[in-house]
Formats: C-alpha cells, structure tokens, sequence
C-alpha cells in the first residue's frame, strides 16, 4: 500500500498488494493503521497514514518489492480510461471522471515511475487514457512538458535499443 498517492479504494488495493481483502482493509481501519476517506458515489476509500506509508515503504525496499509493487500500481492505473461504448459524458463517464480525479495523485505516480523505468508503458498509459487526462489537468504547462518528456523518453529508450 505504500505505492499509493493519497487515497486509494478496496479495487486498487487488491490489485496492488497480493493477499489484500476487504477484511484486511477492515482489520487495517480498525487498528488506525488506515483511514476511511469519504469519497464520491458510496465508494469507500483508504489512507494509509504517513507513518504507516513510511514504513511500509521501508518493508518494500527491504524485501526488493518497490519495483514490483510500482508495476502492479502501473498495470492497475492504466486500466482507467472511457471505454468508447460508454459514449462522452454519459452517467457512466461522470462516474469514471469522479473515481479518476480521486486518484488523480496515484495516475500521476504510476506515469512518473513509468518515465524511470518503462517509458514506453508510460506512453502507452497516456494514450489510453488521453480523453481523462486532459479533462482533469491540474496543471496543464507542466503536464504537456511531461508527456513530451515521456514521448522522448520512449523514441530514445526504442531507437537505441534497436541500434
């Protein structure tokens, strides 16, 4: 759960941490480990205290899990976007532009560690989830600077590979 950016729900969990269940999240709640957030649309969503999350964090590196643990959040965050048979701002893309801001802060995270270490991923992620993306810009200067960043990021990763 370290990986995570602010909040995150029992979907995310579950897919970033093997072994993670609702009861887990609950026992985890019920000794202050994680807080309740209130969210959107009856959505539960967790916190894991600072605290927590520093140690946590320690855990990972000590066991060499970051990289894995940062590939499971990636693989989990790309799977965001607005499928076409949904049509554009339907009830069903509100709902999906809700839940996407909430872990706006967790998407970011995932394409930053994409830029490290799988550029191309990274690249990929953003044209899946181009039409979120631009919708919920919270800094549009600096966000088009990163997706220039990454599109170099993977030409150069491809092109000297190939050389």
């Amino acid at each position: 759960l370290a990986v995570f950016v602010g909040g995150f729900d029992a979907d995310a969990a579950r897919a970033v941490a093997p072994g993670m269940s609702l009861d887990v999240l609950a026992r985890l709640v019920d000794k202050s480990l994680i807080t309740v957030i209130p969210a959107a649309q009856h959505r539960t969503r967790y916190r894991l205290l600072d605290t927590m999350q520093a140690y946590a964090a320690e855990q990972l590196a000590s066991a060499n899990e970051v990289a894995a643990a940062r590939a499971r959040h990636l693989r989990y965050f790309s799977t965001i976007g607005i499928p076409a048979e949904y049509g554009f701002m339907s009830a069903r893309v509100v709902s999906l532009l809700e839940q996407w801001a909430a872990d706006y802060g967790n998407v970011r995270a995932a394409l930053e560690w994409a830029a490290a270490s799988e550029p191309c991923a990274g690249l990929r992620m953003l044209a899946e989830m181009k039409d979120l993306f631009f919708i919920l810009l919270k800094n549009s200067n600096r966000e088009i600077m990163f997706i220039k960043s990454q599109s170099s990021r993977c030409y150069s990763s491809h092109f000297f590979q190939s050389v």
